[in-house]
């Protein structure tokens, strides 16, 4: 991305009348790193009049393309690339109860259901959208197997992060920040090492320290009470 950037400025500071043939080949080149076989147009849309108007249009392209190429999905977890768009209704790759289903790639769980990925996952940022309606809570279990796992639990009122060891769980951590029910909320959790960091809809609300980490488990979304909940 540096590369492009700097190959864009160079080429808006030379507003000369035609494309300069250095310049071009770096610019294909960079392009060609970010996505392979745009070079070519982007170049020859450049070619002919260069002002400072096509010079911007010339910028405003290039920047779209690399927006164009960003990651979008229902729930995206780093650590080995994993990426769930929930468009297949037999949810692969997932252990889930009877009222767990995919609806126009949607994931609803209802009240006292479960959908559980055992990738055993250690550190990780995990981005997702949720919504709930009904009364009741949903929750993500992370580093979630038989020993236990981290609770995270978001309703109306707080959000609440749990540590479950040997059939006991404890709040390691509670801030007052409620997620409205019927809206769409985004989640992220960041774990590195004993750090957790969550945000909601991009603002950070909670972070705890734990300094007896887990061990790597797996992935559990939850829906408590009577809610309906969809990610």
């Amino acid at each position: 991305m540096r590369d492009l950037t700097n190959e864009i400025l160079e080429l808006i500071r030379r507003t000369s009348s035609s494309l300069p043939a250095d310049v071009e080949q770096r610019l294909r080149d960079s392009i060609d790193k970010e996505a392979p076989g745009s070079a070519a147009q982007v170049v020859q849309d450049a070619r002919g009049t260069m002002n400072r108007r096509n010079i911007s249009a010339l910028w405003l392209a290039t920047a779209l393309l690399v927006v164009s190429l960003l990651p979008t999905a229902s729930l995206h977890a780093q650590e080995a690339g994993f990426t769930e768009t929930f468009d297949d209704p037999t949810l692969p790759g997932w252990e889930h109860s009877p009222n767990a289903s995919v609806v126009d790639g949607v994931l609803r769980i209802e009240g006292s259901g479960y959908a559980f990925r055992p990738d055993p996952w250690d550190d990780f940022t995990l981005i997702l959208r949720a919504r709930y309606t009904g009364e009741g809570f949903m929750a993500i279990n992370y580093r979630a197997g038989d020993t236990g796992g981290y609770i995270f639990a978001f309703g109306s009122e707080y959000i609440s992060l749990q540590r479950e060891a040997g059939g006991a769980a404890v709040e390691i951590g509670r801030a007052p920040v409620p997620v409205p029910r019927g809206e769409w909320a985004q989640i992220g959790i960041a774990l590195a090492g004993e750090m957790h960091s969550i945000t909601i809809n991009d603002q950070p609300a909670l972070t705890v320290t734990d300094p007896d980490p887990l061990p790597p488990g797996g992935l559990m979304l939850r829906v408590e009470g009577d809610a309906i909940g969809e990610f």
